[in-house]
């Protein structure tokens, strides 16, 4: 497993701390509870990029760094990683802030993989949203901005926006 930084950890999706009814037998949260907000995490991130309903429909290099304390903040990042024509693979990282002094630690990360769905529950193509020319992912004109900010090149929240509208 590859380490990530928080440069290229991807949107946070969730923050959240875990209850005392989350604490296993050994003192620690519960494994299942941070898979459980991964897949949540995940589902946020596919379903806006489908634009609709998505299942999971694997789980792949799923790897525990740290246990997760009571008492901790752990935060879910989320990115896409790569896409086919029905599925989605996006890689999930999780962190805890922990103790008076906020060191964080990285948990676990794991790469989940959504298909979307149709009405009818089955697999649908994903929507195409960029139109790819040269350096930069353009948006097409009917679809919102579904971009990391680093590659949106048309809207206002982009870093690169200025250097790339300029054609640098």
């Amino acid at each position: 497993m590859t380490e990530t930084t928080k440069d290229d950890r991807g949107e946070a999706v969730l923050r959240v701390m875990p209850r005392l009814a989350d604490i296993n037998a050994n003192g620690h949260i519960f494994g299942g509870w941070v898979l459980s907000q991964m897949d949540i995490a995940g589902g946020i991130i596919a379903h806006r990029l489908a634009q609709g309903s998505v299942a999971t429909v694997a789980i792949e290099s799923m790897k525990f760094i740290a246990p997760i304390l009571l008492g901790d903040i752990v935060s879910v990042y989320a990115r896409e990683e790569r896409r086919g024509r029905t599925s989605l693979a996006i890689r999930i990282d999780v962190v805890a802030t922990r103790g008076i002094a906020q060191e964080e630690v990285p948990l676990t990360s794991g790469v989940y993989t959504f298909v979307a769905l149709d009405a009818d529950h089955r697999p649908r193509p994903f929507p195409t949203a960029w139109r790819f020319s040269g350096r930069a992912a353009h948006h097409s004109d009917s679809l919102p901005c579904l971009s990391p900010a680093r590659l949106c090149a048309r809207s206002s929240h982009c870093r690169a926006a200025p250097a790339l509208l300029a054609g640098a």
